[in-house]
């Protein structure tokens, strides 16, 4: 089969592999289409140092089963959603279909030893294999919204909530979805972005234009709203987080959904004399994970314009040196093995 390959900082390959079988409890999958993530990207210029040579990348997988081991409740021809995220499978955690929060939490694609979608063939652990209705494109979309519909239930968003979304890429209009999902009575997603900030819009939420080094809340005053419940920052540099805590009523919730920097610089007085908690949230519980692949299998249309590009797998070297080089898609390009 052939297989798109990292074989370093800035360097992909197509080689012919050897296809894969299925052992006991497992699944071959052959992918449909497959997201590029920024974690990608970042891996395959070498600034994270989380991707290793030799490995398969690719962890936004929709696919059909092309061959089923023993055990396995799933048959040859089932369109399926690949949950990347693969705990112990031992653990209480696990058991409790928490596998992001094992402390041997590992995502394929990402560690060396677990081969991702950028092929013609994977093996996936059944359990991690969502059959859904069809293996529409849009079905890769399914695991950044489920980062953020699972963003969304660790702040405590629910019915009536008032939400602001810093951020409006993939992660932070997928974060307005989740929110409004789980029932939040007004979404305002800010960004410096107008073109982006009409994804949000789209999907539901209200998208406000802002300038660098704005505060959130004189965003939120002029376009007539209070502070809010909860913000979720999809961004998460020291500047976003404080903006955030300004924003946010005493009492309330700021969740950290994006990455911009390592390490934070908080406001610890302000955070504590209003009383306001942050909450960490990363990748997603399976149930997240299975309620955003439904949610998408069932109306992929409602989904699809947020694909900027498809590239096959042969052209994904090409699309990655674009990425990597100031080409800036506003939502996801899928690669189709």
């Amino acid at each position: 089969m052939k297989a798109l390959v990292y074989e370093g900082p800035t360097r992909l390959a197509l080689r012919d592999t050897e296809t894969p079988a299925p052992g006991p409890g497992a699944v071959a999958v052959r992918p449909i289409a497959v997201g590029i993530c920024g974690s990608d990207v970042h891996g395959y210029t070498g600034s994270t140092g989380r991707r290793r040579a030799g490995q398969v990348m690719g962890h936004e997988i929709v696919g059909t089963v092309t061959e089923v081991g023993a055990g396995v409740d799933l048959s040859v021809g089932d369109a399926v959603v690949v949950n990347p995220v693969l705990g112990c499978g031992r653990c209480a955690v696990c058991a409790d279909r928490r596998s992001d929060l094992c402390e041997e939490v590992k995502v394929m694609g990402v560690d060396t030893a677990l081969p991702g979608g950028f092929a013609e063939c994977l093996i996936v652990p059944a359990r991690n294999a969502i059959r859904v209705r069809q293996a529409h494109p849009a079905c890769a979309l399914t695991e950044p919204l489920a980062v953020g519909l699972h963003a969304a239930r660790r702040a405590g968003v629910g019915p009536g909530a008032r939400v602001a979304v810093i951020g409006s890429g993939m992660v932070g209009v997928a974060t307005a979805w989740g929110a409004l999902h789980e029932g939040a009575a007004c979404v305002h997603v800010v960004d410096i972005d107008q073109e982006k900030l009409e994804g949000a819009n789209r999907i539901g939420a209200t998208g406000l234009r802002t300038a660098p080094g704005r505060p959130l809340i004189d965003v939120l005053i002029e376009a007539g709203v209070a502070k809010v419940d909860i913000v979720l920052d999809a961004v998460g540099s020291d500047d976003t987080v404080r903006s955030a805590l300004g924003a946010t009523r005493r009492g309330g919730v700021v969740g950290l959904v994006g990455m911009a920097t390592p390490s934070l610089r908080l406001p610890d007085f302000t955070l504590i004399t209003n009383q306001q908690q942050l909450v960490g949230t990363w990748c997603y519980a399976e149930q997240d994970f299975a309620t955003a692949a439904h949610a998408v299998a069932a109306d992929p249309d409602r989904f699809s314009w947020l694909i900027d590009r498809r590239v096959e797998l042969a052209g994904a070297p090409r699309a990655f040196e674009e990425l990597s080089s100031g080409y800036s898609p506003k939502f996801k390009v899928l690669v189709t093995p």
